[in-house]
């Protein structure tokens, strides 16, 4: 008994297995071409366009208002008389809310409803992560922290200066003069 006749015997029938097949490729052609490549082409386009968003925002050349949260935030920061530096990029993945480049640290005010999407919790990950990979401390507040409480927030980052480099008290001051903090 040969393999052909073993798959008669079992019901398998050539012609149908070749139109199977031809049916798989065409369907695999039209998914290549009308789905997978347009896909891969809009998140080539959006990482192109998020680096270039990057590029402008370090520059100086795009305006950025504050959102509600910044502002809160920079208020504090100002009251804990703790100078910083504003929409500072870093690594050339991001630019950070608020920074304090004696101590390394990464500041930002994430929103409630634009960080909340799987997709921009992912790239705030990885951004972190990267970050950290290259020395920085990152502090990532939502939107219902700072509303919360921002003075807590702010005494979170207070806490890690003091862990690193000895007690703080409440009315020291942390001065930025010529890209450098005192304490």
């Amino acid at each position: 008994m040969n393999i052909g006749q073993i798959l008669s015997n079992l019901g398998f029938d050539w012609q149908i297995a070749f139109a199977n097949l031809i049916n798989f490729l065409i369907i695999l052609w039209l998914l290549k071409r009308y789905a997978f490549t347009p896909i891969k082409n809009t998140l080539e386009t959006r990482k192109k366009l998020s680096e270039a968003t990057t590029k402008q925002l370090a520059s100086g050349k795009m305006r950025r208002e504050n959102t509600s949260i910044e502002s809160e935030m920079e208020r504090e920061l100002q009251r804990n008389n703790i100078y910083y530096q504003k929409q500072v990029p870093l690594c050339n993945i991001t630019v950070v809310d608020f920074y304090l480049p004696e101590y390394k640290i990464a500041i930002y005010a994430d929103g409630a409803y634009w960080h909340n999407l799987s997709i921009v919790k992912e790239r705030d990950e990885k951004q972190s992560k990267i970050l950290e990979e290259n020395g920085y401390k990152v502090f990532r507040f939502r939107e219902h922290e700072i509303k919360k409480s921002v003075k807590r927030c702010v005494n979170e980052i207070r806490r890690y200066v003091q862990i690193r480099d000895g007690p703080v008290s409440s009315g020291s001051k942390i001065l930025l003069g010529k890209n450098k903090i005192y304490v």
